[in-house]
């Protein structure tokens, strides 16, 4: 029974603030009314699934329990910080991978201008930014993105082990602050496309 991470209910609210918010109660909602079938084809074209995943996780697996790896989660969201292109990663200079366009290109600027609402905490830069610590305190995370830069923070135990401290947004996302305030450092400010036009 999934429920907001804050355990409170703030009933009909609108998108920008459910996602702004991390409200999994609205998430686990459109994944009903769009289907499982449709968001696990979407997230084997992203890699976060593989091919042969089965569309059987239920309303969970918008909240992230078919175990994503930090590459996987990070390079989805650099798709949306592309515009909408997905790369297959490579660790290889030089090589430029054939993408593939997942989302329109409005669908990506109205998202990330979503995730752009509240600032990042401690952060001097204007970066569309998401949390999440995962059931039992185990996982914390933080992904943070602008037109130039994604990039994906992970903090917990290598032995899988809970800890209270493991929350995305008290440990994860001041990290991520930290790096996105030192690859912007000297007065730089990313290249933002607003949605809509104003």
């Amino acid at each position: 029974s999934p429920a907001n991470y804050d355990g409170s209910f703030r009933g009909d609210i609108r998108a920008a603030e459910a996602l702004s918010l991390w409200l999994n109660t609205p998430a686990v909602r459109l994944l009903a009314a769009l289907g499982t079938e449709r968001v696990v084809d979407l997230f084997k074209r992203l890699d976060l699934l593989k091919p042969d995943h089965p569309p059987r996780d239920g309303l969970p697996l918008v909240l992230g329990t078919a175990g994503h790896s930090l590459l996987s989660i990070t390079n989805a969201y650099a798709a949306l910080a592309r515009g909408g292109l997905f790369f297959k990663p490579t660790f290889l200079t030089g090589k430029t991978p054939s993408g593939e366009r997942i989302f329109p290109r409005s669908v990506c600027l109205m998202t990330g201008k979503m995730l752009r609402t509240l600032p990042l905490p401690g952060c001097a830069v204007d970066v569309a930014w998401k949390t999440g610590t995962s059931n039992g305190n185990r996982d914390a995370w933080c992904f943070a993105f602008t037109p130039e830069w994604t990039l994906g923070v992970w903090f917990g135990n290598k032995d899988g082990r809970a800890s209270a401290s493991l929350r995305g947004l008290e440990s994860a996302a001041p990290a991520a602050a930290e790096i996105m305030n030192s690859l912007y450092r000297g007065g730089l400010r990313p290249k933002w496309e607003d949605f809509p036009p104003e």
